[in-house]
């Protein structure tokens, strides 16, 4: 059990020596390319911010994002790899190919 508050979750988040985004290859049709999600956190949430995958995330005034509630219970690697998982999700859901 992973005994932090939220302020401790954003700092380590944001003190990472990282660019905070998943670069996912993929192929629809013939087509290969990277799909990129923006990763931030917003109150307690960790966002993955993205391309719009249809027409109904195209035409909203939102921008399109995958949510998920941080669980301060697991590690900031826990959290993202949980992330991770709804951003391939999501690709596959939206007829994409996960390539390697």
């Amino acid at each position: 059990m992973n005994n932090q508050t939220l302020e401790q979750f954003t700092n380590e988040f944001y003190g990472m020596n990282i660019i905070p985004i998943f670069e996912i290859l993929t192929q629809k049709g013939a087509e290969k390319e990277y799909v990129t999600f923006d990763i931030s956190i917003k109150g307690n949430m960790l966002r993955a911010e993205h391309v719009a995958f249809s027409i109904e995330e195209n035409e909203s005034i939102y921008v399109a994002a995958i949510k998920r509630e941080i669980d301060l219970d697991f590690s900031l690697d826990e959290n993202l790899q949980e992330l991770y998982t709804d951003c391939i999700n999501k690709l596959i859901e939206n007829c994409y190919t996960i390539l390697s």
